[in-house]
């Protein structure tokens, strides 16, 4: 599958593979009633928070979720204006950058230290403490591919509270909070996709170099600082697509390549399976957040908090 043909020049005596970035956050899909289930769970023992929120700096993070995201649009909107194809993931950031920003700066305002500090907190298996309604949305988000849907939100919230009751200072806090979960995620796709753009430039750049070898020592050369990128589905798939020619130096580096496919226990054909549901899933992904980020938006909040509210339904009770 190819994304992008245009070539940067990358060094040639040094081959480094780009750093790996955290995973998305995205688990099993539930439905509402394994929502609930998930956030009575979640109240009564803790022990379903995921550990990547061990140690969380939240005010540090909503700081290199704003600078990461910079930097990627900045770099994807360059590359889209030189001409380079950018996969649908990337134009989700590039046409909905002002949203991302508005909703950033929302949690910025919205939770100050002093205010988030406040929130009543719950224990991670690590030993550190979260605030229990970051624990609750960051679940939520995993759980529907960062989807909102409100009456999914409130089984959450029901479920959680039908073990705990939650104050309304968290409830107040728990769309801020969402989207800070949105955008945490956001940041980690959006480094996915500036990681991939610089695998398939480097696969561009070995397919360029391979194909001007003029013999088969300095192909073989060429080749072997390599071996450690064809193990990753997007280098391996893009130096397959421009090894496709069908010419002598093509056909021996494609020879090279599924040798080293083998030796990771993969072929050429499950690469690209994988490079395309790892596209497939980031594109849905992305859509779901910025949509999310929509729906927050429009949300009449008042109305949803007296409906999970348990100390206004209280309140209501003892005034009829």
């Amino acid at each position: 599958m190819n994304i992008e043909n245009k070539t940067a020049r990358l060094p040639e005596s040094l081959n480094p593979m780009p750093a790996d970035v955290d995973s998305p956050i995205r688990s099993t899909y539930l439905h509402e009633e394994g929502l609930r289930e998930l956030g009575a769970r979640l109240a009564g023992a803790g022990s379903a928070i995921d550990p990547a929120l061990d140690g969380l700096d939240f005010h540090a993070r909503i700081d290199d979720i704003a600078d990461t995201i910079l930097k990627v649009y900045r770099i994807t909107d360059k590359a889209q204006s030189t001409g380079e194809t950018v996969t649908p993931a990337a134009q989700w950031l590039l046409d909905n950058h002002y949203l991302i920003e508005e909703a950033i700066y929302q949690v910025k305002r919205n939770l100050p230290p002093r205010f988030y500090r406040q929130l009543p907190t719950m224990r991670t298996p690590g030993g550190t403490r979260i605030p229990r309604v970051l624990a609750i949305v960051w679940l939520y988000v995993a759980h529907t591919d960062s989807t909102v849907v409100l009456h999914g939100l409130r089984a959450m919230v029901q479920g959680f509270q039908s073990v705990e009751p939650l104050r309304i200072g968290e409830l107040w806090a728990l769309p801020t909070l969402l989207r800070f979960v949105l955008t945490e995620n956001l940041r980690r796709l959006a480094l996915r996709v500036n990681r991939s753009r610089e695998l398939r430039q480097m696969a561009n750049e070995a397919a360029d170099r391979v194909l001007a070898a003029d013999d088969g020592a300095a192909r073989e050369r060429l080749l072997a600082g390599y071996t450690l990128h064809a193990r990753d589905a997007t280098f391996a798939t893009q130096l397959l697509y421009r090894l496709r020619d069908g010419s002598q130096n093509s056909g021996r580096a494609l020879g090279w390549l599924e040798a080293e496919l083998e030796k990771y226990g993969t072929d050429a054909e499950e690469s690209i399976i994988a490079e395309h549901q790892t596209l497939s899933s980031g594109n849905v992904t992305m859509g779901n957040i910025v949509r999310g980020l929509r729906m927050i938006n429009d949300t009449d909040w008042t109305t949803w908090f007296e409906g999970v509210s348990q100390i206004d339904s209280l309140l209501r009770e003892h005034t009829n």
